[in-house]
């Protein structure tokens, strides 16, 4: 395999001083995010720790983009203001990719995360179903570490860092003590934001108190474990190396085959639309502990000659070639990470799933078979998958007994996620639920069914 530079349009234009200024780090006051055309959905932050330690390390312009894959979460903008009250508004691309809407549209890259700051700040969706503390740690758009025993406090917004660390939290010996039990003056506290919503974990020096809502854990913990958590809200993210980089003759190949591996387990997809090519993004340093939740797994490919490539995963969009390149690190996007979510057993510390989270947590969707424009493949775009479920949730399905007659089904949706899968079979009035072994019926307006078909059918 071949790596090399990839191609790029121009960086940016010399003489337009206000495009040049978004190339050099910025001192901003303020950062505020919107959902596009709902001006009242706008929050804002002028925290200089959240601006310094995300916002410019973020909106840190590498360069113009001629495009990008269609982004995998649901659109925001931002507005950020420098010291000079000059603001700039970014609209979402990717990522690691934003649109200049005052610049001709113009596309840039910026750091992977870039949509974490709306995670953050913006109210969760309302078709969204309340999530749990678990996820409000793990999904968190931004987090605010204060380490009281060394007086740092610092902001984490890369989604591995704090899914690495929220992580190790979850994985770690707990058991539930009274609050008195633990003492009162604890040594961190990180707060995990969320839609809008704070979870607070405070760390003592043999146990941790976890707050959400009114809703207060204490628990007694060991010293060791502590301090894992402590130092996993330390840690650094991936730092950019080299350049974007293009690999070749990999990203070209004819593959005919994938087998994902982890241990003993083996999953292999022979189906040519199962099997994506993730685009290799740039050269990064990576510590170990800057994962997200996903165990190390590799993939290998198969090509018409029955040549081999081996893709190693460590981390959350984070990859290595141990036979082409080994010893190299390399930032990919987010179709690396969705064949392990999908397909791999789930980590031990997460409670057992319900059809509900398999559907609205899923990594990936199938949808095989539809009325006009037919789709039989998969889908990968993580907001659309989660926007199906969403739509199924927000149409306010009335549970009821299997129908005699329930009609043609229209077609298949099947969510994945750790091994598991949840089929939605629908009709033109009623929708039928298979997980496992596990059949539920129900019933829905049909405006609201053909809902459903326009989530995976847009875009």
């Amino acid at each position: 395999m071949i790596l090399r530079p990839a191609v790029r349009e121009t960086v940016w234009d010399e003489a337009d001083p206000t495009l040049l200024a978004l190339f050099h780090p910025q001192v901003w006051v303020r950062a505020a995010a919107v959902r596009p055309f709902d001006p009242a959905s706008e929050r804002s932050t002028t925290d200089p720790d959240v601006l310094s330690g995300c916002v410019t390390q973020t909106f840190r312009f590498r360069g113009e983009i001629a495009a990008v894959p269609s982004p995998d979460f649901p659109p925001a903008e931002y507005a950020l203001t420098d010291r000079h009250g000059r603001t700039y508004r970014l609209r979402l691309a990717g990522r690691n990719a934003v649109e200049l809407p005052d610049f001709a549209d113009r596309r840039f890259q910026v750091a992977f995360g870039a949509d974490q700051l709306s995670v953050a700040l913006l109210e969760r969706p309302p078709v969204m179903p309340e999530e749990s503390v678990l996820v409000k740690t793990m999904d968190a758009g931004l987090v605010v570490v204060d380490d009281r025993g060394t007086r740092e406090r610092s902001a984490l917004c890369d989604p591995r860092t704090i899914r690495r660390a929220a992580t190790v939290f979850w994985q770690a010996k707990r058991e539930e003590t009274p609050a008195s039990s633990i003492g009162a003056n604890p040594r961190v506290v990180a707060k995990f934001y969320r839609y809008g919503e704070e979870t607070t974990l405070s760390l003592y020096p043999e146990g941790a108190r976890l707050e959400t809502g009114g809703d207060v854990r204490t628990f007694r913990m060991n010293a060791a474990d502590v301090e894992a958590v402590r130092s996993a809200l330390k840690a650094r993210t991936p730092v950019t190396v080299s350049e974007p980089w293009e690999a070749e003759p990999f990203a070209k190949a004819a593959w005919t085959r994938l087998e994902i591996r982890r241990g003993d387990e083996r999953r292999i997809l022979e189906n040519a639309e199962w099997i994506r090519i993730p685009a290799v993004y740039e050269e990064v340093a990576f510590a170990e502990n800057a994962g997200g939740p996903l165990e190390p797994f590799e993939y290998v490919l198969t090509d018409q000659k029955g040549s081999t490539f081996r893709i190693r995963v460590l981390a959350e969009n984070i990859v290595e070639f141990p036979d082409a390149l080994p010893g190299k690190s390399f930032q990919t996007d987010p179709v690396v990470s969705a064949y392990g979510y999908a397909f791999l057993s789930k980590p031990a510390f997460l409670p057992e799933a319900s059809w509900e989270s398999v559907a609205t947590g899923n990594a990936l969707a199938k949808v095989e078979s539809g009325p006009p424009p037919a789709v039989d493949k998969p889908l990968w775009l993580t907001a659309r998958n989660r926007a199906v479920a969403y739509a199924f949730f927000a149409g306010r399905p009335k549970p009821v007994a299997p129908p005699e007659q329930p009609g043609d089904e229209s077609e298949s949706i099947t969510f994945y996620r750790f091994g598991e899968q949840v089929r939605l079979r629908l009709y033109e009035e009623y929708v039928r639920v298979e997980f496992g072994k596990t059949e539920l019926w129900f019933r829905m307006d049909r405006e609201n069914i053909r809902n459903i078909h326009m989530a995976y059918a847009a875009g």
